[in-house]
């Protein structure tokens, strides 16, 4: 009985660490695109994961909440 209240304790951490594990997975940026027209100059965007995929703030608060 003990142990499964120890798990049931220890689940929800585990949770949230895995929603601040995914926030953070989507701070650095993922993608460097160069970027070439021929009425404007020459330019270089950096896309963030969150930019790059913006489910990965969304799924990172709803495991955040849910521990």
């Amino acid at each position: 009985m003990a142990d499964s209240k120890k798990r049931a304790r220890i689940a929800p951490l585990v949770v949230a660490l895995g929603g601040a594990g995914a926030w953070l997975a989507a701070r650095p940026t993922w993608v460097s695109a160069a970027l070439s027209d021929d009425k404007t100059s020459a330019g270089e965007v950096a896309l963030s994961g969150a930019q790059w995929a913006p489910e990965l703030s969304a799924g990172a608060l709803a495991l955040a909440a849910a521990g």
